[in-house]
């Protein structure tokens, strides 16, 4: 029997390692491993949260919910700045130095201008403030696990229907996202007292590893896009050929990260899929 209160108390845990990775990225708004560690607890207490919704006052637990999701938002948006800056120095700088050099200083600039968005955000977001009542709702929580299994239900359909034989891009994206959501919901359910879920995790969590390659690879073409487009006249004569290589060689990477989902996931998810004992 998986309660609501541990649930909640699940939630909590995460509440409090928000505050630490918080005060972190705060020193350092450029910081890299702080945003990951800030991402990963919002997607955790994001899923907890929908648990809780039924229980009393799930009113605040709404609140706190718009909260996170905002801080989420524009944490994958500092996230995704910084993976692209790191594949372009490790993955292109070889074959395309100059190019990649150059975007590189681009993004850079583009990401130190949005360390200032990151440090409001942090400033603006009070999560902590429902501490109080996330406590009585878990205390005055019942024993039911009915609204547990509702939801991790709804989620295996979803990623259950989003399952197929190559998909498209589009497709890919909403598979990406069910993986996610998927993979942290039974982390909340671990965490909360299911026993036995740590292979299904795992794989998962391989899933969503593979899924990431591949949407970063997106994301860097765009990034490269959104470059070239803001290029004045000199530096489009100086870089318009170098960035288009570029963007070449990030195209092939996507389609062999897109080829490596449908060989090594796609063919055995549903399966997992379907094994998750809910």
């Amino acid at each position: 029997m998986i309660s609501v209160r541990k649930v909640g108390d699940f939630v909590l845990q995460n509440l409090g390692r928000i505050e630490k990775s918080r005060e972190s990225l705060r020193r350092n708004p450029a910081g890299t491993s702080a945003v990951h560690e800030l991402r990963v607890s919002t997607r955790r207490l994001r899923e907890g949260l929908l648990f809780l919704s039924e229980a009393k006052q799930a009113e605040k637990a709404d609140l706190l919910l718009k909260e996170v999701r905002g801080l989420n938002r524009i944490l994958g948006q500092a996230r995704d700045m910084d993976v692209s800056v790191h594949l372009l120095k490790t993955e292109f700088s070889a074959a395309h130095r100059a190019a990649a050099a150059f975007a590189v200083k681009k993004l850079l600039r583009r990401r130190r201008r949005f360390a200032r968005k990151v440090e409001k955000a942090l400033k603006l977001y009070k999560g902590i403030r429902f501490a109080p009542v996330l406590k009585k709702m878990v205390s005055a929580a019942g024993a039911g696990n009915e609204r547990v299994f509702e939801v991790l239900k709804e989620r295996k359909r979803v990623l259950g229907r989003r399952l197929g034989a190559k998909p498209a891009k589009r497709q890919l994206h909403q598979i990406r996202v069910a993986v996610k959501k998927l993979r942290y919901d039974l982390e909340v359910w671990s965490g909360a007292g299911k026993t036995a879920l740590e292979g299904r995790i795992e794989k998962l969590k391989y899933y969503q590893s593979l899924l990431g390659s591949w949407h970063d690879y997106e994301v860097l073409q765009h990034a490269v896009d959104r470059i070239q487009r803001k290029l004045g006249g000199g530096e489009r004569r100086t870089w318009k050929k170098g960035l288009e290589a570029l963007r070449r060689g990030i195209s092939k990477r996507e389609e062999g990260a897109r080829r490596e989902v449908a060989d090594k996931m796609l063919r055995e998810s549903r399966k997992l899929v379907r094994d998750i004992p809910v």
